[in-house]
């Protein structure tokens, strides 16, 4: 048998990510943009320092690496739902050139943009192929 308590709610436990919620909110708003963390850190009146230590006492990740995540799964949902050349989707991610792109995602991925997407349309013509279970 156990016992039941009040539940209260522990502000201690969203006011890291408090000091940090308007800076994600801007990244996820802006991370398309060529933006850079110093910019970021300027926005907000940081030193990208200060900046740094936010995101890796809330996040454990640097802010470049957050707005790297954001943008690779961005390609990723991109390289399956359209078919925009792989030059089109590094630019529209605020990626200088394709092979930047291609550089920083199969670091993330293991694989390449192009064989990403060549992956996910073979496992969609399987999928259309393979016989419909009793």
């Amino acid at each position: 048998m156990g016992t039941s308590h009040p539940h209260r709610y522990d502000h201690s436990f969203t006011q890291p990510y408090a000091k940090i919620e308007p800076i994600v909110r801007y990244i996820q708003k802006h991370y398309r943009e060529a933006i850079s963390v110093a910019e970021v850190a300027k926005h907000f009146g940081l030193s990208t320092r200060q900046l740094d230590r936010r995101f890796q006492q809330v996040l454990k990740m640097c802010p470049h690496e957050f707005i790297m995540r954001l943008r690779i799964k961005s390609a990723c949902e991109e390289l399956r739902k359209t078919n925009a050349s792989i030059l089109e989707i590094a630019l529209s991610l605020g990626f200088y050139d394709q092979s930047c792109f291609t550089l920083h995602f199969h670091r993330r991925m293991g694989i390449t943009p192009l064989h990403y997407r060549k992956q996910d349309r073979l496992g969609e013509e399987e999928q259309k192929q393979a016989p419909i279970g009793i």
